[in-house]
């Protein structure tokens, strides 16, 4: 049985957005995987092209609730990748997670709010 490979893709319309679509699209070619990827529901369609599957998870970013949504729909992933620091703290296979950078912690200007700061510093 082909492995499984779950992307949260769920940024596709924010600066990780390009990653996300380069990396899908360097994934379509031949592979031994399957890939799959965690979208909103607004955004199905414009990765359906590049995966095997896509599961929708309409929920916000930087929220405890992704916190248990994304684990629960990651289920079947032998790897699951998240393209920032937000990863499930309590999903048991293998986890794969990529930090492009800190500056909404490191610079006041360029974070969003004291919420989300307050949510970053104990997920690194």
């Amino acid at each position: 049985m082909a492995k499984l490979l779950i992307i949260d893709a769920r940024w596709l319309h924010t600066g990780i957005g390009r990653y996300l679509m380069n990396l899908l699209e360097g994934l379509k070619h031949p592979r031994d995987f399957s890939v799959h990827a965690l979208v909103r529901k607004r955004d199905a369609g414009l990765v359906r092209q590049f995966c095997d599957g896509v599961t929708v998870a309409d929920l916000p970013i930087y929220d405890w609730r992704e916190q248990l949504a994304v684990p629960w729909a990651a289920r079947a992933a032998d790897l699951l990748h998240v393209p920032h620091y937000n990863a499930p703290v309590i999903f048991q296979r293998d986890l794969v997670v990529t930090v492009h950078d800190l500056i909404h912690l490191m610079d006041p200007p360029f974070s969003n709010s004291l919420a989300s700061r307050a949510y970053a510093w104990p997920m690194m």
